[in-house]
């Protein structure tokens, strides 16, 4: 069948071999898989999304949503996965929402070294 309709898969090039480094600072779990909020500006998650171009090359996408509605609360594409990608998602998202009570605000992430 996808001979007929003309599809095919695009193999992506393998990852090269990941070399760990020492952890960071872990912040505690105040989440606990509540991904569910009462209020807007309540718990916000964020996490990194590698998009792959059709010429090949790379961007890396820094999202974050409020877990109220799922809506996006910011989103920046850049070339390099860096804190500083984080840093400009983070302050966009807070800057976007005018009367914002930051020490009321949950911010979950994977912990990933960007976030450090």
């Amino acid at each position: 069948m996808n001979t007929e309709l003309q599809l095919f898969s695009i193999v992506r090039k393998r990852k090269p071999d990941y070399e760990y480094g020492a952890p960071h600072k872990a912040f505690e779990n105040k989440l606990h898989q509540d991904f569910k909020a009462e209020s807007i500006n309540q718990k916000w998650c964020t996490d990194f999304t590698c998009l792959f171009l059709t010429n090949g090359s790379k961007r890396y996408n820094c999202t974050i949503i409020d877990l109220y509605d799922r809506s996006v609360i910011a989103s920046i594409t850049d070339k390099h996965i860096t804190a500083e990608l984080a840093k400009r998602t983070l302050q966009k998202a807070i800057d976007s929402q005018p009367g914002l009570d930051p020490s009321c605000l949950i911010l979950h992430s994977d912990q990933g070294n960007q976030y450090e």
